[in-house]
């Protein structure tokens, strides 16, 4: 199944792609899900679990500063744990570089370990 958020981990540290995560897998009967909010065409990067705009890391960037919903940290793990009541938990770059059955390994490794809410890697299209 396969939810595109429109709310963006970029704008505010509140809001609810985690709760609608965690109602959908609910709903689906999922144990885990994968969150990847990365668009690297537009210069949206996730590396070792921190949020890039462009070159810098959210919390450097111009939206550190956003008069409304500052963001002053990057690691989107750290955003996604206050919204959602399972574990938070990384796939990183070294992992998806590796292909597949590696990032099924992780996944697989990570529900054994209770982590239902998994952030993963995409520094390229």
């Amino acid at each position: 199944f396969f939810w595109k958020y429109c709310s963006t981990f970029d704008s505010t540290a509140e809001g609810n792609i985690g709760p609608v995560s965690e109602a959908l897998m609910a709903d689906l009967g999922a144990s885990q899900t994968i969150y990847c909010p990365a668009f690297p065409e537009n210069g949206r990067a996730i590396f070792m679990g921190n949020l890039f705009v462009g070159q810098q890391p959210l919390a450097e960037s111009p939206m550190k500063d956003h008069p409304l919903t500052p963001m002053r940290d990057s690691n989107l793990m750290r955003l996604l744990a206050p919204q959602v009541r399972g574990a938070v938990g990384l796939v990183d770059r070294l992992t998806v570089a590796k292909g597949a059955d590696a990032v099924r390994a992780a996944l697989d490794a990570l529900q054994s370990d209770g982590v239902a809410h998994v952030v993963t890697d995409a520094v390229a299209d």
